[in-house]
């Protein structure tokens, strides 16, 4: 019998390359970047008063502070390694400088190693143009980030994401066949503080660089708005500072449950990260409005 030819492609399974996810993850306050060739060391500073959480969006839960935050870093897996580096126009950057490894959790709330993003975004910039003391120790000192947006892309299901300790949710965003994601990631204060507090941030977030500790400082609180931007797959909740967020939940839960526990509704907030002098005053507040 003879047997019938094929051509040489016969046979062969011609399969549509995945549709990749995209995870967005946002960092929320003061951090400082360490901006290397094989992925991004996030230093969070331990400031007073801070609240530092991350999660997926209305899901966050405390950072819990390591014994050694320098060995004990929290690592994000399941994304695919990008090509993109911190904008130099829209951040302070200093070549060359180096964490110091001696750091000790009074200085340093946690580390957290992401790899490198397919895409850096400075969301919400302001201008310090002539607020530092000693501006020549950056090599650009116009503009300071504080809400970054870093884009990932990643295949299969959100529970193939992990940061160490903290569980992620698929957002509700679907666009063009594409599912997002967000991580929210917060070094910043959940209640309005002093005029001060930039300044004490600032000096904090400097000290963890030995080779600028000391030799540059923020001359004034006061800042001016720079540009800002947005990505796909958000919406504008998402960029809302931990301070007004906190407090629209509380009142919220306040107004649900005027005659509730309000003891039990501390206890749960002090747990998802947010200050006792925070749930404190709120609570008083509320309380005092509706007796």
């Amino acid at each position: 019998m003879e047997t019938p030819s094929h051509p040489a492609s016969a046979g062969k399974a011609h399969y549509a390359e995945p549709t990749p996810n995209i995870l967005n993850v946002f960092f929320h306050g003061l951090f400082v970047f360490i901006d290397r060739p094989s992925g991004i060391d996030v230093l969070l500073p331990e400031v007073p008063d801070h609240s530092y959480r991350a999660g997926s969006f209305l899901g966050e839960t405390q950072i819990v502070q390591p014994t050694d935050p320098v060995s004990q870093p929290l690592v994000l897996t399941g994304v695919q390694t990008g090509c993109a580096h911190l904008p130099e126009d829209r951040n302070l950057v200093v070549d060359g400088a180096e964490p110091d490894d001696q750091a000790t959790p009074n200085d340093l709330h946690a580390v957290l190693w992401v790899p490198l993003p397919d895409k850096i975004v400075a969301a919400d910039t302001v201008s310090i143009a002539g607020d530092l003391d000693n501006a020549s120790a950056f090599s650009k000192a116009t503009l300071a980030c504080y809400l970054h947006v870093f884009q990932y892309r990643f295949f299969g299901s959100a529970d193939t994401v992990l940061l160490r300790g903290h569980r992620f949710l698929p957002s509700l965003e679907t666009i063009d066949g594409i599912q997002y994601m967000s991580l929210h990631i917060f070094s910043e204060e959940d209640t309005r503080l002093g005029s001060g507090h930039p300044i004490t941030g600032f000096d904090r977030a400097v000290d963890l660089l030995p080779s600028l500790r000391g030799k540059v400082h923020l001359t004034r609180s006061t800042t001016s708005p720079g540009p800002s931007a947005r990505v796909s797959g958000t919406i504008p909740a998402e960029y809302e500072d931990l301070q007004i967020r906190t407090e629209e939940r509380l009142r919220l839960i306040g107004s649900a449950m005027r005659q509730g526990d309000w003891p039990r509704i501390r206890r749960v907030e002090v747990d998802r990260g947010t200050s006792v002098s925070t749930c404190t005053a709120i609570v008083s507040k509320f309380t005092s409005e509706n007796p």
